[in-house]
């Protein structure tokens, strides 16, 4: 499926993302804890639940800001991921860059996502780690040692394209973390500040999700993050164009 990350439109109304899905002819919405979902707000998710049911919207994922390690209370975003009907829970590897975590702290990270796991798997739930810098899963080696790591049979992993690394060792370094995959953030930039139309990521993006669909066992939602321009609305719309294109050619339903 195809999907619209809500962090993208963080500072517009639920109701905003819901008919920009809508309009873009999409079937799903990750939402995040930041703005729209905070995992202490149960009326907020309810409403958000409704709303999404009468659009005819899946909700692919619940996009929490925890972090591993911090053994925080992992109940509330459980209890949200319920209500809107999530099926996965992501979450961030932590604070730091691989290069400078402590092996203690490793281990309660992985000690954490065990246990945020088992919490999970008892509620029918996934936990899915954000693939980012800064954080324990900021290289393809770093993610895929702390994958074999957790023992939960129900912690994942997201993929986005690592500012890091080439286009070819991106590309390389997928089969190694294919068995993890789950979601996947859809967007082409050099960084935060410099965004470019996802159509002129044409090249790499085919071969990203050829490897992707060809590698990974999981079922996937390529979710639209971010979109470049000032007009981030048609940004968007035509990011999600781009994206129906690329599935319609490797023959992938959305």
């Amino acid at each position: 499926m195809i999907g619209l990350c809500s962090v993208t439109f963080r500072d517009d109304s639920v109701e905003f993302n819901i008919d920009l899905a809508k309009k873009a002819g999409i079937q799903a919405i990750e939402w995040g804890s930041d703005n729209h979902l905070p995992e202490d707000n149960i009326e907020q998710a309810e409403k958000v639940a409704q709303l999404m049911h009468e659009a005819g919207l899946t909700t692919s994922s619940y996009g929490s800001y925890y972090k591993l390690g911090l053994f925080d209370d992992f109940q509330p975003f459980i209890q949200i991921a319920q209500i809107v009907d999530a099926s996965i829970i992501r979450v961030w590897a932590g604070e730091e860059g691989s290069a400078d975590v402590a092996i203690d702290d490793r281990q309660d990270m992985i000690e954490d996502a065990n246990r945020i796991g088992k919490m999970a798997a008892e509620a029918n739930l996934s936990i899915a780690l954000e693939y980012h810098m800064d954080t324990l899963t900021d290289t393809p080696s770093s993610a895929q040692q702390l994958m074999q790591e957790v023992t939960a049979h129900n912690v994942y992993l997201y993929w986005q394209p690592a500012e890091s690394l080439t286009v070819e060792e991106r590309i390389e370094s997928l089969p190694n973390l294919a068995p993890w995959i789950t979601n996947v953030h859809v967007f082409h930039w050099q960084d935060f500040y410099n965004r470019y139309p996802l159509a002129d990521g044409q090249d790499e993006w085919l071969q990203y999700i050829q490897t992707i669909e060809k590698e990974s066992p999981n079922k996937h939602h390529y979710l639209i993050e971010f979109v470049p321009g000032e007009d981030q609305k048609q940004g968007f719309l035509d990011s999600v164009a781009t994206l129906k294109a690329w599935l319609d050619q490797l023959n992938i339903e959305y």
